[in-house]
């Protein structure tokens, strides 16, 4: 699910045109978070105790998925201000995006700390409603945007929520309807456009669903590109209009290459296969992936001399593909973005450098005791160094996205 930034209260922070504060709002709603960032940091150097400055730059720092950044301001917040709410909000946003796959328990506590501090704020229901969701705890969720909308009957991203949930239910008539809601109230919320259309599409009501997509198109949100185009893929395949599904695959390879690629057409025909299995199309690319790996690595190992050596590039390759994906879907951010912050690259670096001379002195120990005598100690050979690197690697991004 695509995660709503918390924004606080448009005027929360005074209504003085020319307050440094109410400009780093300003920047906040209008999707500016680096502008906000300046502001707020030449701010607190004057004043490195206000509260209010330092919530507004943890915000900043969630909008440019730089979460863990954020915690860090807000604990600050909130050692002096436990019940700061705005801070709770914005923490319990933080938490969720710190791990994707597996969201932590305590983004849900800090959301119903926010909520048992402000029962009558709608806005604090419809974060717990978010962690909820995140926790796959529907149910729960849907009571807390049911108390979210009783307390304001036009939040929109109340009723985006419920058509999520919906969503996962497989109901689709009530998905449809709680993402009209959130278009009508909001008709920029991209997000929910997208949702709609995908259980338009699954009652086959595709010319509704392609609506709906070009509207998502129209308004950016955390939905990507490339999730529009498999919906557009599932509508035209449930019509039957296979070439049309193929053409978008087509036009999307084309746009993302710099320069005329010839191998677009086998790119898109790949895509276009791999949407028949929905969902688990990752999973089939990656087995079909593994099986042609086996296969080239026991063809290669076979060449004379170099057999080895190339055997290592291919597997520490891979790893090192997989391993920077992986950091980005768990942690929000991309490897280069956690190796220029001091700490991450420190403690990632260390684990390299450590499980990489670990694995070189298991080698020399097992060579030192298995080499007969009067011969050369050989530890050092293509299997050890390939086999230390992969391991160095997945040491490393591993420590990279939790450190």
């Amino acid at each position: 699910m695509g995660r709503m930034n918390f924004k606080g209260n448009p005027g929360m922070y005074g209504d003085v045109a020319t307050n440094p504060l109410q400009k780093a709002q300003i920047a906040l709603s209008n999707n500016q978070p680096m502008v906000a960032e300046d502001i707020c940091r030449k701010r607190l150097e004057k004043k490195p105790n206000e509260v209010m400055t330092r919530v507004l730059l943890a915000q900043a720092l969630v909008q440019m998925s730089r979460a863990k950044e954020a915690i860090q301001e807000l604990e600050v917040v909130l050692k002096d201000q436990p019940n700061n709410v705005e801070a709770l909000l914005i923490l319990s946003n933080a938490l969720l995006a710190t791990n994707q796959m597996n969201p932590p328990k305590e983004a849900v506590d800090v959301a119903r700390r926010a909520v048992q501090l402000q029962p009558k704020a709608a806005r604090t229901h419809l974060q717990l409603a978010e962690a909820l969701v995140t926790r796959k705890d529907s149910d729960s969720a849907l009571a807390e945007t049911e108390e979210a909308i009783k307390l304001d009957p036009r939040m929109a991203p109340a009723y985006m929520i419920q058509s999520i949930i919906y969503l996962e239910k497989k109901n689709w008539d009530e998905c449809i309807k709680a993402a009209q809601s959130a278009v009508r109230l909001d008709k920029t919320l991209g997000a929910a456009y997208y949702i709609g259309a995908q259980a338009l599409a699954e009652q086959k009501r595709g010319d509704e669903a392609l609506e709906y997509l070009q509207q998502a198109e129209r308004y950016p949100s955390m939905v990507s590109q490339g999730q529009i185009i498999a919906v557009k893929s599932t509508v035209y395949r449930k019509q039957r209009k296979y070439r049309e599904a193929y053409a978008i695959y087509l036009k999307q390879v084309r746009e993302r290459s710099a320069k005329k690629n010839p191998f677009a057409p086998a790119l898109a025909a790949l895509n276009f296969v791999l949407s028949f299995f929905g969902q688990n199309g990752p999973y089939v690319l990656v087995g079909v992936i593994g099986v042609l790996l086996l296969l080239i690595l026991f063809g290669v190992s076979k060449i004379p001399v170099v057999g080895g050596g190339l055997n290592d590039v291919i597997l520490i390759a891979l790893v090192a593909v997989l391993g920077w994906n992986a950091v980005k879907l768990a942690s929000g951010q991309t490897a280069i973005s956690r190796l220029t912050q001091p700490r991450p690259a420190a403690f990632a670096g260390g684990a390299f450098a450590a499980t990489a001379a670990a694995v070189f002195g298991v080698a020399w120990l097992i060579a030192k005791f298995t080499t007969p005598a009067h011969h050369a100690v050989v530890w050092f050979s293509a299997p050890s160094f390939g086999f230390s690197v992969v391991l160095a690697l997945t040491v490393g991004f591993t420590v990279l996205n939790y450190a």
